[in-house]
């Protein structure tokens, strides 16, 4: 048994965390959208893969110290993260935030 879902649990959990930054990435869109950041959603993609990370390590040991109750914090971290991601690359791509400072 447990070899089996290993051999099930890790294709299909990789399936399910691709679908899941691909979702992130299309609320990506409207939230650049809405905060005038020129982001393709492939970079997207990549912004809401590394903003899914603490939350994928986090929630585990979140579940684990507070067994029985539903705290959705991998979600909100993620989400939270991402937003930070997209607006710390409004910043970037400013005139102001191109040309040097001496």
């Amino acid at each position: 048994l447990p070899i089996g879902a290993f051999v099930f649990g890790v294709p299909f959990g990789f399936i399910a965390m691709a679908v899941q930054a691909l979702i992130y990435a299309v609320i990506g869109l409207a939230i650049a959208g809405m905060s005038n950041v020129k982001l393709t959603y492939g970079e997207l993609v990549r912004l809401a893969v590394v903003a899914m990370t603490p939350g994928m390590i986090i929630e585990p040991l979140v579940k684990i110290a507070f067994t029985g109750l539903f705290l959705p914090v991998g979600f909100l971290l993620t989400i939270g993260y991402f937003i930070f991601a997209i607006i710390a690359n409004k910043s970037a791509n400013t005139p102001a935030a191109m040309t040097p400072t001496v």
